[in-house]
C-alpha cells in the first residue's frame, strides 16, 4: 500500500511539474534540412522540422554535428520551411520550449523567416 502511494504521489508530481512553458520566444538560425509527418499510434498526427545548428555565413561559423527537431503546428510555417529547404537557405526561427510532453518534442515554432 505505501508502494502504491509513493507511486501515484510521484506520478502526480510529474504531471504537475511538467505543465507549461519552460522557456518562450527563444530565438536560432539554422538550416532546415526536412519537414517530418509523425505519426505516433496513440497520439496524434504532427510535423516537425529537423535543423542543422552547424552554420556557415561568409566562410566564418561553426561547422557543427548539432542538430534539433521542433513541432510545427502553424501550416503557413511549415510552408515557409518547405520553401527555404528547396532554396537551401538559412532561417531564424523562433520557438517556444515546453517543460514535459508526451507525445512530441518539448520545442514547438512559432515564427520562421529567412535570413538574408
Amino acid at each position: 500500500m505505501k508502494t502504491m502511494t509513493m507511486l501515484a504521489l510521484t506520478m502526480t508530481l510529474t504531471v504537475l511539474c511538467g505543465c507549461g512553458w519552460s522557456s518562450v520566444s527563444n530565438d536560432l538560425i539554422a538550416q532546415p534540412k526536412r519537414i517530418i509527418h509523425n505519426t505516433p499510434i496513440v497520439c496524434p498526427n504532427y510535423r516537425s522540422v529537423d535543423v542543422s545548428l552547424g552554420v556557415m555565413q561568409n566562410g566564418v561559423g561553426s561547422m557543427s554535428t548539432h542538430d534539433e527537431v521542433l513541432v510545427v503546428e502553424d501550416g503557413r510555417v511549415a510552408d515557409a520551411i518547405e520553401s527555404a529547404i528547396q532554396q537551401g537557405k538559412l532561417m531564424r526561427l523562433k520557438y517556444d520550449e515546453a517543460r514535459f510532453r508526451w507525445c512530441t518534442e518539448e520545442m514547438f515554432v512559432t515564427e520562421a523567416t529567412l535570413v538574408p
